[in-house]
């Protein structure tokens, strides 16, 4: 098989499909909970959901992100992140001392665009896709891939991006 160009789109798979509609459900939970629940609920469901989107789609769909069919979608859910922010903005059970949680999910939107950008980075300078080192070293965990010095600074800027604007929403939004 043949290298791929940096934009190319596969039909979903089961597993994608799957995910796709599971992580629709847990968006509509967390709504559910973020309109209707204790203040305590709310700010933990939103605050696991921000992160858990977030890193996962680094972490753990690096290899899918790549395919632009599935990063389209992710985009979409980014967009109705977006939408969520603007529901949530006002809403007294998500507010905290310097401003609202449901600031956090802007970032959605800002990392998926990193992610692209880290990724074409890696195309141009190393010749391949980056890869997510491994905790404790290693191969990577879809590749099969020892990371480089490059993936592990991508990883840092990723990581640093994602900390910073975690930071940045959730104590000034």
């Amino acid at each position: 098989m043949g290298k791929k160009p940096f934009i190319y789109f596969n039909k979903l798979s089961k597993d994608h499909i799957t995910l796709v509609v599971a992580y629709f459900i847990f968006t509509t939970i967390i709504i559910f909970i973020c309109i209707s629940g204790s203040t305590d609920a709310a700010q933990i469901a939103l605050i696991g959901y921000v992160v858990a989107t977030q890193l996962a789609g680094y972490f753990f769909m690096y290899k899918a992100l790549r395919d632009f069919t599935t990063y389209l979608i992710c985009f979409g859910f980014a967009v109705l992140h977006i939408l969520l922010y603007f529901l949530f903005k006002g809403n007294p059970n998500l507010e905290v001392v310097k401003g609202n949680i449901s600031s956090a999910l802007l970032n959605s939107f800002a990392l998926l665009v990193l992610f692209q950008i880290l990724r074409y980075f890696s195309l141009k300078i190393q010749k391949r896709e980056f890869v997510v080192p491994s905790h404790g070293g290693g191969k990577d965990l879809f590749d099969n891939i020892e990371p480089s010095p490059t993936d592990y600074a991508l990883f840092v800027i990723y990581f640093a991006s994602f900390g910073g604007l975690t930071y940045f929403a959730t104590m000034h939004g």
